[in-house]
């Protein structure tokens, strides 16, 4: 066990230093090319619109590690995003501490779906989350009135505009950490101590690495399987909070179509399509990778509908190049 242990956190270091080059070399690449200088500035804005992404990231990152697959993560989010406004609209505004408990539990409510289907009945993962992606966002669209929500509660603008603590720049404009960065901050440090130190984490590298081995050792399969799809539910929910607060409205189909944009960051970042491989610093650089990327093809100017060439592109090369070190390894 402590050979296997030794193992991964190599190639966890490997693979994280690996894109920490990466970054610092699109950094300058980008700079050269568009003649622009990366602050401290910069750091925290790609915190603060990656927020949503590395929470997703987590959940993403969460069950590949167990040797599954979940696409319906986008569906849950903007299912509970809109639910959760729509109800506070209607009851008062409420404030962000009712907003994260309500998008929670109703996105644990529908990762329990995903859970039973997969967990209990052993359908495919991949069948089942494609299945009730469909399922939850058609639902939602068949029952509401516009699929838009323009008059949010008072607390999302402020949530949203917050910061922990603010800098001043040379140019005597303001800049800091943001609620929205912070919090998604907390929970990749929650998870990557859980991931590395617990025994929840090493029942989740388990039974992607080998599952016959897994249930040999005595894990629980259904269990920890049961658990990982009813938390990627409640990952959603805060997703989609975080999301509503940084643009300060409710579109369903803004964080619907961030479902690829996701798996390619958490690929890129070291997961294995097959489980037992990937970190939490690996998948939260390979959403800074991700965002680098199309923050500069805004800069140069190249339309957006390159975008999802670029994500499809970033997907097939990780893939090809975790592939490679594998067999290096």
């Amino acid at each position: 066990m402590n050979i296997i242990t030794k193992t991964i956190k190599r190639t966890h270091s490997g693979q994280e230093v690996f894109l920490f080059l990466l970054i610092i070399v699109l950094i300058l690449v980008i700079a050269t090319i568009s003649n622009t200088t990366y602050r401290l500035e910069n750091f925290f804005d790609l915190l603060k619109s990656s927020s949503s992404y590395l929470v997703l990231a987590i959940a993403v990152l969460l069950v590949m590690l167990s040797g599954g697959i979940d696409v319906s993560f986008s569906s849950i989010a903007a299912v509970t995003a809109y639910v959760t406004i729509h109800y506070q609209n209607t009851h008062g505004g409420g404030n962000v501490w009712q907003a994260f408990l309500i998008a929670g539990l109703l996105g644990v409510g529908l990762g329990a779906i995903n859970a039973v289907l997969i967990s209990f009945f052993n359908l495919p993962a991949l069948i089942v989350t494609l299945a009730t992606s469909n399922i939850f966002f058609g639902l939602l669209l068949e029952n509401v009135p516009t699929a838009h929500i323009s008059k949010v509660p008072e607390w999302v603008g402020k949530f949203g505009s917050g910061r922990i603590f603010e800098l001043t720049n040379a140019a005597g404009n303001t800049y800091g950490l943001s609620y929205l960065a912070f919090t998604s901050l907390v929970l990749l440090a929650i998870f990557a101590i859980v991931l590395r130190y617990t025994g929840l984490g090493r029942n989740i590298y388990a039974i992607g690495s080998s599952r016959e081995a897994a249930r040999r050792a005595g894990i629980s399969i259904w269990r920890t399987q049961f658990f990982i799809y009813c938390f990627v539910g409640f990952l959603s929910g805060i997703a989609s909070i975080l999301n509503t607060s940084l643009i300060s409205y409710v579109n369903p189909f803004n964080i619907q179509a961030v479902t690829m944009d996701v798996i390619a960051a958490v690929v890129l970042g070291g997961a294995a399509l097959s489980g037992g491989k990937g970190s939490i610093i690996g998948s939260f650089l390979g959403v800074a990778i991700l965002f680098l990327i199309k923050n500069s093809l805004v800069q140069l100017g190249v339309p957006s509908t390159w975008d999802s060439i670029i994500v499809g592109s970033v997907l097939i090369i990780s893939i090809a190049i975790t592939m490679i070190r594998s067999e290096s390894n």
